[in-house]
């Protein structure tokens, strides 16, 4: 989860953090069961990151300082059209303008 005070922007406290390396067994072809592509909304409290986050069982695994493009990691998705429904959820809430397989 996003470190800091609950109201602070979420890209505020955002630090470099390197993704972990996928394995084979997340493999499906050509896509990635276990990654999510997400953007976080400017406006996005760390509340509400959090919450979303905490709600779709995913976490950040790789950020840089200032940038809105996140890796999220998820449970392995059976297949693209699960992992797109964690993604849409995710945006639902409010605190990503993107997250996709």
């Amino acid at each position: 989860l996003l470190m800091g005070p609950g109201t602070a922007e979420a890209i505020t406290v955002l630090v470099s953090k390197r993704a972990t390396a996928v394995t084979p067994d997340q493999m499906a072809g050509n896509f990635i069961r276990t990654r999510l592509l997400g953007v976080v909304r400017p406006t996005a409290t760390v509340a509400v990151v959090n919450a979303a986050l905490l709600a779709a069982g995913a976490r950040v695994d790789g950020s840089e300082p200032g940038s809105p493009f996140l890796t999220l990691r998820i449970q392995a998705a059976s297949d693209e059209a699960a992992a797109r429904a964690v993604g849409n959820g995710l945006v639902a809430s409010g605190a990503f303008w993107l997250a996709i397989p």
